[in-house]
């Protein structure tokens, strides 16, 4: 395996970017990536529904209950249509028949299991950097369900704006016309800024979920690369689904199931090998970054 503790931060060449991809691929294979990754993208499809469960109860104490429905077509915009087509029903019956007030305990309940998504992020990643457990269980599960909770605020935020911006389009035009040039722009803006959401949303999970303190310069590379993995993913996925794909013939009715799964394992195999390039990344500018100190 290559190694690259002799590289210094200041002689980072293209050479060495694929050095670092290429270790972070035999890291994958050798250190039970793949296989974190099925753990993880099982974990990720279980808490997906209590999360979307909490944030529309948190939208409506806020008094947007209509921002849980976006988040979900939001959410289909960027998964390929077969996976979203699978998805789509139940989801929307969790939409409307989740009733009563935030703090319930079905609430907290999905709270907890949308946290172990996290957990699950984090042992990969620690796997990654080769980091044994620093922190004891209930502070690390504390911290997960606090990011739940941040989490479901930011995802609030973020689709007041992308509400706000065609309702406030459609108030500007109203009274003065504007060229198509501008609505083709707004676009483009769109998917720019949720790019950007994505990008911070894995920075922050790079960050904060290990247990070895980081520096930004060694989250930020491994996030690019996930980010642009995930847009040609879902891309590919679909393109092999519709012209080579025959889970149907394979799995008969349980065809969906096993294509959802599929996708979201492609997507944690991405994540994890993300979290071994910047762990790479790490060691080519000196070794293993410092755990975390317990306080």
């Amino acid at each position: 395996m290559t190694e690259l503790v002799e590289a210094g931060p200041k002689h980072w060449t293209f050479r060495r970017l694929l050095i670092c991809a290429r270790t972070a691929g035999n890291r994958l294979a050798v250190n039970g990536g793949l296989v974190m990754a099925g753990h993880l993208s099982f974990v990720g499809l279980l808490s997906l529904f209590p999360f979307i469960i909490f944030l529309t109860a948190l939208a409506g104490f806020l008094g947007q209950t209509e921002l849980g429905t976006y988040f979900v077509a939001f959410l289909f915009e960027q998964m390929p249509p077969e996976v979203a087509g699978v998805l789509q029903v139940p989801l929307l019956e969790v939409l409307q028949e989740t009733r009563g007030g935030l703090l319930t305990i079905g609430i907290l309940l999905s709270v907890w299991t949308a946290s172990s998504g996290l957990e699950a992020a984090r042992v990969s990643l620690d796997r990654a950097y080769v980091a044994g457990r620093s922190r004891p269980f209930w502070r690390t599960r504390i911290e997960s369900i606090a990011l739940v909770i941040v989490a479901s605020f930011c995802v609030i935020v973020a689709m007041l704006a992308l509400l706000f911006g065609p309702v406030a389009w459609a108030e500007v035009e109203h009274y003065v016309p504007l060229p198509d040039a501008l609505r083709v722009g707004w676009v483009v803006l769109r998917y720019l800024l949720c790019s950007v959401l994505i990008w911070l949303a894995v920075s922050t999970l790079y960050f904060v979920l290990p247990a070895v303190r980081l520096k930004p310069r060694w989250v930020f590379p491994g996030t690019f690369i996930v980010v642009l993995l995930w847009l040609i993913a879902a891309t590919a996925f679909s393109f092999y689904v519709r012209n080579f794909g025959a889970f149907t013939v394979t799995y008969g009715s349980l065809a969906g199931v096993i294509l959802t799964l599929s996708f979201f394992y492609v997507l944690s195999t991405i994540f994890i090998f993300g979290a071994e390039f910047n762990a790479a990344f790490a060691r080519a500018e000196g070794g293993l970054p410092p755990p975390r100190r317990r306080k």
